[in-house]
Order: C-alpha cells, then sequence, then structure tokens
C-alpha cells in the first residue's frame, strides 16, 4: 500500500474540516430551532439587517459568533463604548443565559423534532411515524422509552410550548 502524497494529505485534511464545520453548524442551527423557533443560518442574517433580538439570540445558541463573526464582533465593541446601553444589557443577559435552561428528558427525541422542524415535516408527520423513526435509531434503548403515539403526541406539544416560552 502507497503511503499518501502530500497534496492527498492535504485535501483529506480539508475534507475532515469542511465535514466537521457541516456538522458544528447543522447542530447550532438545530439548537437554535429547537430553542428560539428559527434557524442560525435565519437569526445571524436577521441580526445583520439590525434586528437586535435576532443578535442576542444568535450569541446565545454560539457565542463564538462574538469574536469570529466581523459585524457581531464590531457591534458588540461599539456597545462596549455606552453607544446603547440597554442593548449592551440585553446581549449581556444572552451571553450568561444557557442555550438550554431546562432539564430535557428526551433529548434525542427533541432533536429529532428539530431535524423534522427544520425541514418543515414536524407538524406534518404522524406520531406512529415519528415513533417508527425514534425506535428504528435505537434511541428508546439509552434515551428513555416512550409508551406509544400518544406519548409522542403530548412530548410535540410540549416540544412547541417550550419553543414559545424558552428551554
Amino acid at each position: 500500500m502507497e503511503a499518501l502524497s502530500e497534496d492527498e494529505k492535504g485535501k483529506i485534511f480539508l475534507s475532515i474540516q469542511l465535514f466537521l464545520a457541516y456538522i458544528y453548524a447543522y447542530f447550532y442551527n438545530h439548537i437554535a430551532l429547537m430553542v428560539h423557533g428559527q434557524k442560525l443560518t435565519t437569526l445571524v442574517p436577521l441580526a445583520l439587517k439590525g434586528d437586535k433580538k435576532a443578535f442576542c439570540r444568535a450569541i446565545q445558541i454560539d457565542r463564538n459568533i462574538l469574536t469570529g463573526h466581523p459585524y457581531f464582533r464590531d457591534t458588540y465593541a461599539r456597545l462596549q463604548t455606552g453607544e446603547d446601553p440597554n442593548f449592551l444589557n440585553s446581549v449581556t443577559a444572552y451571553i450568561d443565559r444557557p442555550a438550554i435552561k431546562c432539564r430535557i428528558d428526551y433529548p434525542a427525541l427533541y432533536m429529532l423534532f428539530a431535524v423534522l422542524d427544520g425541514f418543515k415535516w414536524l407538524d406534518d408527520i404522524k406520531a406512529r411515524e415519528i415513533l417508527d423513526v425514534y425506535n428504528g435509531m435505537g434511541l428508546n434503548v439509552d434515551q428513555g422509552y416512550i409508551e406509544d403515539e400518544n406519548s409522542i403526541v403530548k412530548k410535540r406539544i410540549e416540544y412547541r410550548k417550550k419553543q414559545k416560552n424558552g428551554f
């Protein structure tokens, strides 16, 4: 078996980096969707248009945005000069606030809900189908047993309420 050339190693390394960046973005997109009902890829453009609530919600989900994105970094720096104390207070509150404040009994189910919600399928898919996916992925073993379709319906209602009122 031949050793890989430096060029081939570089291509593989870049592919791995891009894959991990995709996974990272996918995960935070769905956490944002779960917590705020909007993906991070929706919140950031809204923040760029001046939506202060979207700005705060985005940094609550991923605080790295404050240092990694020029608009967020510059806005935060301006706020620290006393430009808009009320907005700075809001930003600080969201920085200190965890994305998820409550205990989630079925985290894998809620992430499944977020993924389905991302495709805009959550409200249309039948509880039986969600239960089949949940069981088919082996999630009932490690994440807690869900007996039937009624439990899925109740958890979906709970999920929507938490989206509106906060996790």
